[in-house]
């Protein structure tokens, strides 16, 4: 009899046991959960290494974050630290740039016919949001021969030679015909290490973790390694930030508010910097603060660009080292709205609560309003946490079909981790 009820308690006891594991579980994936304006990202732990900041300090032209996948018949190699400015990249950019350049009358496809192409000897680019086209190949500083709006293309080869894919970030799926050689297509393919990289659709069928999230989430081999960034809001000089805005420096049309908040007014334009935190400029007037560009209204590639190079000087002025990337162009009529995001390593840093690093309006060529953040990002010895992606994938399939990935969320903290992030739909 005693015998059945030593039983009976080890029994209960592994349950409890069990039942405050899976609480357990529960509890730090609920305590890691972060909103971000309409999106949630997750936080998961695990260690990984370091990873270096580039030396560099003088600021490049704009760059743009890309997520590559190289696919050959034997495998795949996949980054998420890439950037359209790196000198690893120019081989790639090259062949982007003349799918685009050749690229011929554009043509509906399906979602499966996009999936096949990325499983074949291909190229794939993901530039993390829906863009023009026409900025898209201006960061590579291509030609474009089509329109529209892209995130993601895949030059890939085909039976009757070489395609380029195009995927909006939604539900619109293209294709044509490019004139690059399959000999090209594989001379840049060889280049690359393949490995083990996969997406999140060649393993949906099989594994309902994988089918829960965004089929292009792409995964490496192995979690990367991400520093622990610390950030801070570099000291800004204000006459440099002035002469980048074409004010007077010498002018006296300034003041301090009781917050601390410096004034500079000059006609119907307006500077507010707010001590440790925006820069806020507002010209009502539209008198003077010009992008450069061809005609009156400028092209979206010459908005990124011009736009790009502004926020360049203004970083600069401020001791910002730090380069920004665009996350989105809204147009409408002679307006165009621009919002810009920090990278950091390929990786972009992202803003809790949905803000972003800079914003800027243009009517026309007149930037009526602009909106910056200054912060400067710097590598620490330590490493981000990471889960490893299995568990990373059971914690994102509580809440189905958001893309999976990695990047930085700057909470307004010291210091910035990478994060597994699950962008909901």
């Amino acid at each position: 009899m005693d015998e059945v009820r030593k039983k009976r308690r080890d029994f209960r006891q592994n349950i409890a046991i069990a039942l405050l594991s899976v609480s357990a579980v529960f509890l730090f994936s609920r305590t890691q959960l972060f909103q971000l304006g309409r999106s949630s990202y997750f936080r998961f732990l695990s260690v990984v290494d370091a990873q270096a900041e580039s030396s560099e300090t003088e600021r490049s032209p704009l760059t743009a974050p890309v997520r590559l996948a190289v696919t050959a018949s034997y495998g795949r190699y996949g980054s998420i630290t890439a950037a359209t400015g790196d000198e690893s990249f120019l081989p790639l950019r090259r062949l982007l740039g003349d799918a685009l350049g050749g690229a011929g009358a554009m043509a509906s496809c399906g979602e499966e016919a996009f999936f096949q192409a990325l499983s074949s000897t291909s190229v794939y680019y993901d530039f993390l949001h829906p863009l023009p086209l026409d900025t898209v190949a201006g960061l590579i500083d291509a030609p474009a021969s089509v329109d529209g709006t892209v995130r993601s293309l895949a030059v890939a080869g085909e039976a009757d030679g070489v395609s380029l894919y195009l995927w909006d970030g939604e539900s619109r799926y293209s294709r044509c015909a490019v004139s690059i050689s399959p000999a090209e297509l594989e001379e840049a393919v060889a280049l690359y290490e393949v490995g083990n990289a996969l997406f999140a659709f060649d393993r949906a069928a099989s594994d309902r973790t994988y089918g829960a999230v965004a089929p292009c989430s792409l995964f490496l081999e192995q979690v990367p390694s991400l520093p622990v960034l610390s950030a801070e809001v570099p000291p800004s000089g204000t006459d440099a930030l002035l002469s980048a805005l074409g004010f007077n420096p010498m002018t006296n049309s300034r003041y301090s508010e009781s917050n601390g908040t410096e004034v500079i007014v000059d006609g119907s334009r307006s500077l507010r910097i707010h001590s440790g935190e925006a820069l806020v400029y507002q010209d009502s007037g539209r008198a003077g603060l010009l992008i450069d560009a061809a005609g009156d209204q400028p092209t979206p590639r010459e908005a990124t660009m011009g736009c790009g190079a502004l926020l360049g000087s203004l970083l600069s002025a401020g001791g910002c080292t730090t380069p920004v990337y665009l996350r989105e162009l809204r147009q409408e009529g002679a307006a165009m709205t621009l919002r810009f995001d920090y990278q950091f390593g390929g990786v972009p840093i992202c803003f809790d609560r949905g803000g972003s690093a800079a914003e800027i309006t243009l009517t026309g060529r007149t930037v009526t309003s602009l909106e910056l953040l200054p912060r400067q990002y710097t590598a620490g010895e330590t490493a981000s946490l990471l889960l490893p992606l299995r568990q990373a994938l059971g914690v994102a399939s509580l809440h189905p079909g958001g893309e999976l990935s990695i990047g930085y969320v700057d909470s307004g903290a010291a210091v910035v981790e990478a994060m597994w992030l699950s962008d909901l739909p």
